[in-house]
């Protein structure tokens, strides 16, 4: 007994070594603010009708919305629970303001699609249903599975919704370390953190490409939002 339990310390303390090793490494040899590599993203067809539609190209309304998973404006932190019909009371709520904004283009962040805080509803497809529109391009920046707390599985997206035709999805994803006060935290939850995207998507409207640019700026570090 007392030789498994000097084999069970043993394998501890190298499984703790090795993995403190693995975040000390990319703290020290990672720079301050990166920026990846370009590549590119997917363009997804919604709603076959409309494409026949006529789309007013005279006037391009653009909205950008920071959408929280749905959360709504008093969320203190990721672990919040809250019954399913919260999260669908308020993008309902966030589809009427498109449709009274009477927007033709909308560059969304933080869009859950397959979340445990989130009952994993896929909140993009939840919005694109009820607004009718035919055209969406999303980047996958988070897909992570937390085993040591509340929120367990989460997958959100930055996206772009619109009602004209989408030819192309390019995006980058930049990555900053964190500035907290506790500089052990900063150090042990870089590597956890989701990076923020860059994204350009070309529309095709009334036979000319239109370049739009969708940003979510980095929470963690200041000079990283400038450097955005």
């Amino acid at each position: 007994m007392y030789t498994f339990f000097k084999f069970f310390i043993s394998i501890s303390a190298f499984l703790f070594i090795l993995v403190s090793g693995y975040f000390l490494i990319k703290w020290f040899t990672n720079p301050v603010y990166r920026i990846g590599d370009l590549r590119k993203g997917q363009i997804l067809k919604f709603n076959d009708e409309a494409e026949a539609e006529e789309v007013n190209s005279d006037k391009l309304k653009v909205l950008s919305y920071n959408l929280g998973f749905a959360a709504g404006p008093m969320q203190h932190t990721l672990a919040d629970e809250h019954p399913e019909d919260f999260f669908t009371a308020n993008l309902d709520k966030f589809i009427n303001l498109v449709r009274e904004e009477d927007a033709n283009i909308v560059l969304l962040q933080e869009v859950d699609l397959d979340s445990k805080r989130s009952w994993y509803m896929n909140q993009l497809q939840y919005i694109m249903e009820r607004l009718g529109w035919g055209y969406a391009a999303p980047v996958v920046d988070w897909d992570m599975y937390f085993p040591l707390r509340k929120e367990r599985k989460i997958t959100k997206a930055t996206v772009v919704l619109s009602k004209f035709p989408i030819a192309s999805n390019e995006y980058t994803q930049t990555s900053c370390k964190p500035n907290f006060e506790n500089g052990i935290l900063n150090i042990f939850y870089y590597p956890l953190l989701w990076k923020s995207t860059m994204q350009r998507v070309e529309l095709e409207v009334a036979g000319k490409r239109v370049d739009i640019y969708n940003v979510h700026l980095c929470v963690w570090n200041r000079a990283a939002r400038v450097a955005q």
